[in-house]
């Protein structure tokens, strides 16, 4: 038996891999010497576009080594959060400069 392991990609990093594997865990082969972004990157996702990779929802660095049977998570920069990390801080100096 082949070892692998079940990656998953969320948000817009579906965009990077077939339409048949969107949304939707796959099974992929694994070799002892691959990393997590070894396999992320072998899916066609550039690592660049990843911000956090969960193992078995536990988060782990790129250079992690997943063993098989491993359930893996591809997560994107939420740019939501970082447009609102910036307007509440644009709205709290504009609080601030009005004395409220």
């Amino acid at each position: 038996m082949t070892a692998s392991v079940e990656p998953r990609v969320y948000a817009e990093l579906n965009d990077f891999v077939p339409f048949a594997a969107r949304c939707a865990a796959q099974l992929r082969p694994i070799r002892p010497h691959q990393t997590v972004k070894n396999i992320v990157e072998a899916a066609g996702i550039p690592h660049t576009e990843v911000d956090r990779m969960l193992v078995n929802g536990e988060s782990v660095v790129f250079g992690h080594h997943p063993r098989p049977g491993d359930r893996l998570a591809a997560y994107p920069v939420f740019e939501a959060l970082v447009l609102a990390a910036i307007l509440l801080g644009w709205l709290g100096r504009a609080k601030h400069v009005r004395g409220s």
